[in-house]
């Protein structure tokens, strides 16, 4: 099939730089470029699997963000002490 496309003139000079380093065609580079392209978006993501515990939210007693308390609690008391 046929078809114009218009191409930023830097980029095909580029494309005609690999395709001659190449010994391949500017069709073929095109056609690849294009390939690789649409393969890229049509990957799917990665997604993180849940690591969620499930549980209700913070602890009754410990405040968001008091970081030293919360510190304590997961390493044991004086976990910060670097003496």
């Amino acid at each position: 099939m046929r078809t114009t496309i218009e191409l930023p003139d830097a980029l095909l000079r580029r494309a005609k730089v690999t395709a001659t380093r190449e010994g391949v065609t500017l069709r073929s580079i095109i056609e690849r470029g294009l390939r690789n392209g649409l393969a890229r978006l049509n990957a799917r993501s990665y997604r993180s699997p849940a690591l969620s515990s499930g549980g209700q939210g913070i602890s009754p007693g410990i405040d968001e963000g008091d970081w030293p308390t919360i510190r304590d609690i997961v390493y044991g008391a004086g976990a910060d002490d670097r003496g």
